[in-house]
């Protein structure tokens, strides 16, 4: 299933993903900008993470433009993307959520850098390893 999105008028490639609640909390769609210098899943705003009452994994240290470091708290969550439901994890950061690489992989990024571009990610075909 090729995953559709649009470009806006600062130049971003935006997709929407859903992050699945803890019981009794409704699942989240949230329009996330593709971050291709991001090599995890997902980020979300900390109030997002909080909505969710997603479970907390751990903190992580991670490098940022710039080159300093932080250190975030990361969660566990299932991730609905193109169509497929699938365990992974989520960094709460202060900033819109993020796409980054892992979530990523397996698809072709098409973006038209316009704004008003479209952005499509389609699965790649499965090659023998």
């Amino acid at each position: 299933m090729t995953i559709h999105g649009t470009v806006s008028r600062l130049r971003e490639a935006r997709v929407a993903v859903t992050v699945r609640g803890a019981v009794g909390r409704a699942d989240q769609t949230l329009d996330a900008l593709i971050d291709t210098g991001y090599e995890d899943y997902l980020t979300l705003p900390t109030n997002i993470v909080a909505m969710l009452d997603l479970p907390f994994a751990r903190d992580q240290e991670i490098q940022v433009v710039g080159g300093g470091l932080v250190t975030l708290p990361v969660y566990y969550a299932v991730i609905i993307f193109g169509g497929k439901e699938m365990a992974g994890e989520v960094m709460a950061a202060d900033n819109p959520p993020l796409i980054g690489m892992a979530l990523l992989d397996g698809y072709d990024l098409h973006i038209e850098v316009v704004a008003g571009g479209n952005v499509s990610l389609t699965p790649m075909p499965l090659t023998p390893a």
